[in-house]
């Protein structure tokens, strides 16, 4: 492990880690890109952990690149997290999913032992503050929910940075305190890549969860995947496409879509027009349960009716009937 300090600044794209960094160089130096990258300055190692944090659709970087690059360059480890934040933003299902992600990556324990939450937009803090009489810790403490439980998690290692300010004033303020909560840190100890490779299985399960071709699969019923042009042509679609074609060539139509709905479920892909057409099947069954049953009914009601005649009516009855017999017998004999 180095003997520098050495942050890791992670969190989703677009809060501010880049920002965040340049504020506490003495020199901009960042440029927002597409991998991790590494600032050093005085005994200051600070790591720009780009897409470190990012789920779901805001991924901006490939998953099992992403863990390689991690495995690659964090070799020495890192002496704390810093997870970016906005502040004003609402603390939204995909910030949530970020500590998630961020977890899997590095272990359940990475914010309570080494995390530190970093605020940006500490500008609109003041102004909604201007009389002064509300500090950033009183905000922090009045937090409920999601969000104060992830606060109480990292201790409530909290600092609010304003990456517009330049005042140099302000900006030594900042790193000061965030320095300060750096050395309340280092008491557990650096993160090591012992630990790195302890948390391997949780961060392989992350990457099948992430990877383009489940993406891909699950925008055959949601939409569409920005990873579709990953996916290699010898996919599970293609051979899910291959097999229905097989068993149309093969079956007849009422065999054709019970296959088709088989071979589908089979891969993991849900067939709704196939819950449209069973549906459907389903009121043409009960309408023609009806009709029987009414039919069945009318004739029930004939039979009772005849039981419970009079004999008075049945002999006039069966004397019609036998009448009309012997008119349809003659008019056969005659003709």
């Amino acid at each position: 492990m180095s003997t520098k300090d050495v942050l890791l600044f992670v969190g989703r794209t677009g809060n501010g880690k880049s920002s965040s960094i340049n504020s506490i160089l003495t020199e901009e130096r960042t440029q927002p890109g597409n991998d991790i990258s590494f600032y050093v300055e005085n005994n200051l190692v600070l790591i720009d952990g780009t897409g470190v944090g990012d789920s779901g659709d805001d991924m901006i970087v490939d998953p099992e690149d992403l863990v390689r690059s991690i495995s690659r360059k964090l070799t020495d480890g890192f002496t704390a997290l810093v997870f970016v934040m906005k502040y004003g933003v609402r603390f939204t299902q995909q910030e949530k999913d970020a500590v998630q992600t961020i977890k899997s990556i590095f272990g359940n324990d990475v914010f309570k032992k080494w995390g530190i939450i970093l605020m940006t937009y500490g500008d609109n803090f003041d102004l909604d503050h201007e009389d002064g009489n509300h500090t950033f810790d009183d905000w922090c403490r009045e937090q409920k929910g999601e969000v104060q439980k992830l606060f109480l998690e990292c201790g409530n290692r909290c600092v609010l940075f304003n990456n517009k300010a330049k005042d140099d004033t302000v900006k030594n303020n900042q790193r000061k305190a965030l320095l300060e909560m750096v050395a309340d840190v280092k008491k557990s100890g650096p993160y090591t890549s012992e630990l790195l490779n302890l948390a391997k299985e949780s961060r392989d399960e992350w990457v099948g969860l992430n990877k383009p071709e489940t993406k891909f699969e699950a925008s055959k019923i949601f939409g569409k995947s920005k990873y579709v042009e990953l996916l290699p042509i010898d996919s599970t679609h293609e051979r899910s496409n291959s097999q229905i074609t097989n068993v149309e060539n093969k079956h007849p139509q009422n065999k054709r879509e019970e296959s088709k709905q088989f071979i589908l479920e089979d891969q993991g892909i849900h067939d709704f027009n196939h819950d449209k057409k069973d549906k459907r099947t389903k009121v043409m069954k009960r309408r023609r349960s009806c009709d029987e049953y009414d039919e069945e009914r009318g004739m029930k009601k004939r039979c009772y009716r005849l039981r419970n005649m009079s004999i008075q009516k049945k002999i006039i009855l069966a004397a019609v009937l036998v009448g009309v017999t012997m008119i349809i017998i003659l008019s056969a004999t005659l003709s």
